[in-house]
């Protein structure tokens, strides 16, 4: 008997373990969403209070300032489709995780359409009341260019 009481921990570990990769995976998938709807009250709800963004210009500490700093390097720019393809969790824990997602991004950028492949490095956190937010969160474009010109972006 003891035997099954083990596996059964175990299985409840593992199960757990699986729903929080989902959630994880659905808090990037709605970041994407909220993003290219504009929609920054629903942004502001994926961030931790303490959330921290480092910029080129400087890093942005908390979620009114994350989302701040968003909404502005935005106000130029047309609209966009940011597409997760992968959400790397390299670390999990019961309130804190890491990962790296690999994305893409369509974007309108002075009048032209661009395209870029983009690389995020995150830290979650699991706040009391359940819900994985960003903790902090980090962008690197790998490559971006006009879509006429994509295909030499990469040589």
């Amino acid at each position: 008997m003891e035997g099954v009481l083990m596996d059964l921990v175990d299985l409840e570990a593992r199960l757990r373990a699986v729903e929080a990769r989902l959630a994880l995976g659905d808090l990037v998938a709605r970041y994407c969403i909220a993003i290219d709807d504009q929609d920054y009250e629903g942004l502001a709800e994926l961030f931790a209070a303490d959330a921290t963004w480092p910029f080129p210009d400087g890093e942005a500490r908390g979620r009114t300032a994350v989302v701040a700093a968003l909404r502005e390097r935005r106000s130029g720019n047309a609209g966009s489709v940011h597409t997760p393809h992968a959400c790397v969790v390299t670390d999990l824990g019961e309130r804190h995780a890491s990962g790296t997602v690999l994305a893409h991004v369509e974007m309108g950028i002075g009048g032209t359409t661009h395209m870029g492949a983009l690389r995020y490095t995150d830290r979650y956190a699991r706040g009391d009341d359940g819900r994985w937010r960003f903790l902090r969160r980090e962008m690197t474009v790998v490559h971006m260019g006009p879509w006429a010109d994509i295909e030499r972006s990469l040589v």
